[in-house]
């Protein structure tokens, strides 16, 4: 900021770190305007060293610096995933419109114990570990659903959200029969219970879910007390039910032919049916028994049951090749070319290693089994009870119980080369390949900054030509002259002083303007000498009565 007095200089103030935010100020006669302990720093000796220092150049690198620590602050408070530990086991869900991988971890025994964690794939490669995972657990810790049990997740039809479905109950001990839903919306982090239409089906555990088309497929699992039942028996499903996330109604319910099961899985196939295809699990072959694990045994993996929903019919299709050893709590995901299964992991009854880490894959064009040959080391991993989810073609492996522990890190399994890796890959496009937000906020600084400064340069080399008789001439025709305290006799030689007594003619030959002194009474034009200040002059655009 100028003094008006000739001679002052600026200077620029530092009042202090708030929010890194600098303040400028000026001084008149060396006197500052506002009275506080500060350090006087002239602003010339801040400025870039090819900007000549003139009050020009002064005020307009004070802008320029301000702009530029604006895009700094913008960079340094961009938010980034903090650090957390190890979670416990959840179900996950990838959400495409925001690339973010979400991980919901329900509470047994108060809403306030609900777990959120999520994973932005939006920009580049982040690490398979859960320190790149961000926590957002307040926003699902309050009353607004009820405490919910052996959940399931899928994502909903505005691309933003996603459902999380399980049996519910009260922290009075009370316990609801029927499937509770709620959905938590990932932009704007609102927690809420779905309120559905139609018959919902009862509370279970145990069952599998799969979602294809915006409708979800339930299959399979038991009720008991555990979920809401109060007669203390179990009762075991082999009724499909479906929902419909579009219109969040319950469909009516299609019993199955075949036998009901238990912790097995559902997988949309893309054949163009939509249909649901059954893997593993426990066959249920009494349906008076209780559900304990050694009262029934392992589903065989070549019997494999198919839903389609459009009509309503169930298919049983025999594979072939060799076959998986059988399991439960396992995963399968349609891979990446659409046609072929991804199994992996899972329990088994074997009383000397339960717990498995192998992959398998189904083609469903054959209808074959055959084990993948998996390149490096597993370092033991083995999972149960775990989620995956298909990001371009890697697999991620998501939470779940291994041999010690509940506590698990995420595994991600590239299903082009077969190898683990420890890198998840960034889904962002173009966005990703320049460093995501981050570098794309630094390439627009960066074009700010190189645009600032050509100008700056131009700007000096314009006051330069201007200094030294180069800027351009005073023309007759020109609706604008400028004159200023400095300016001398160069351009105003120039200047047919009997054309500006006259009035110069414009063109219709009437005088455009004259120029008149800024004070006293009209005059000839004074053209200075070079000993001499030379007075101000205005223009005044007139119109005199031409004789």
């Amino acid at each position: 900021v100028l003094c008006p007095s000739r001679g002052s200089r600026p200077f620029y103030t530092f009042r202090g770190f708030e929010g890194l935010r600098l303040n400028a100020e000026r001084t008149c006669h060396n006197t500052w305007l506002r009275h506080r302990p500060t350090t006087k720093i002239p602003i010339h000796r801040l400025q870039p060293f090819f900007l000549p220092h003139s009050p020009g150049n002064n005020k307009m690198w004070v802008h320029t610096r301000s702009l530029l620590l604006s895009a700094l602050l913008l960079l340094v408070n961009h938010p980034r995933p903090s650090l957390q530990g190890e979670v416990a086991g959840g179900k996950a869900v990838y959400i495409e419109n925001t690339k973010s991988v979400w991980l919901f971890s329900a509470g047994r025994l108060s809403p306030t114990d609900n777990q959120l964690h999520t994973l932005d794939l939006s920009g580049n490669s982040v690490s398979a570990t859960y320190s790149s995972w961000s926590d957002k657990g307040a926003n699902v810790q309050t009353a607004a659903c009820p405490i919910l049990h052996f959940i399931y997740t899928t994502p909903a039809p505005d691309g933003v959200s996603f459902y999380v479905y399980g049996a519910g109950s009260f922290q009075n001990g009370t316990y609801l029969s029927t499937t509770v839903m709620c959905s938590y919306n990932t932009r704007t982090g609102v927690w809420a219970l779905v309120n559905s239409s139609g018959n919902a089906p009862p509370a279970r555990r145990n069952s599998g879910i799969a979602y294809s088309g915006y409708k979800a497929f339930i299959w399979g699992g038991d009720s008991d007390i555990l979920t809401g039942q109060s007669n203390g028996n179990t009762t075991w499903h082999n009724e499909a039910d479906i929902f419909d996330l579009t219109s969040n109604a319950w469909l009516k319910s299609t019993t199955s032919a075949a036998a009901p099961r238990s912790n097995h899985t559902v997988t949309a196939l893309n054949d163009g049916d939509g249909r649901f295809l059954v893997l593993g699990g426990i066959l249920i072959t009494d349906t008076t028994q209780t559900d304990f694990f050694n009262n029934f045994s392992y589903a065989s993996m070549s019997e494999l049951p198919i839903f389609n929903p459009h009509n309503g019919h169930w298919d049983v299709e025999i594979a072939t090749g060799s076959l998986p050893p059988p399991r439960k709590h396992h995963t399968a995901i349609m891979g990446v070319d659409g046609h072929t299964v991804v199994v992996y992991g899972g329990e088994t009854n074997s009383s000397t290693a339960p717990l498995l880490g192998d992959v398998w894959t189904l083609d469903t064009t054959s209808w074959t089994w055959s084990q993948a040959v998996i390149v490096g080391a597993q370092d033991g991993l083995v999972r149960s009870n775990h989620s995956a989810i298909l990001i371009g073609s890697q697999m991620l492996i998501i939470a779940g119980t291994n041999a010690t522990s509940k506590l698990v890190d995420m595994r991600v399994l590239d299903l082009t080369s077969w190898t683990w890796v420890d890198k998840v890959n960034g889904q962002g496009g173009v966005l990703a390949a320049i460093g995501g937000i981050p570098g794309a906020a630094g390439i627009g600084v960066g074009g700010v900054a190189f645009i600032l400064i050509c100008l700056g340069i131009w700007w000096c080399v314009r006051k330069a030509g201007a200094k030294q008789g180069m800027g351009p001439p005073f023309s007759a025709v020109s609706q604008r002259a400028s004159f200023g305290d400095k300016t001398k006799s160069l351009q105003m030689r120039k200047v047919n002083v009997q054309n500006v007594e006259q009035g110069m003619p414009g063109d219709d030959g009437t005088p455009e303007f004259i120029l008149l002194p800024v004070s006293g009474a009209a005059q000839k034009p004074h053209v200075a000498n070079e000993d001499e200040p030379a007075p101000s002059y205005t223009n005044v655009s007139i119109k005199p009565n031409v004789v």
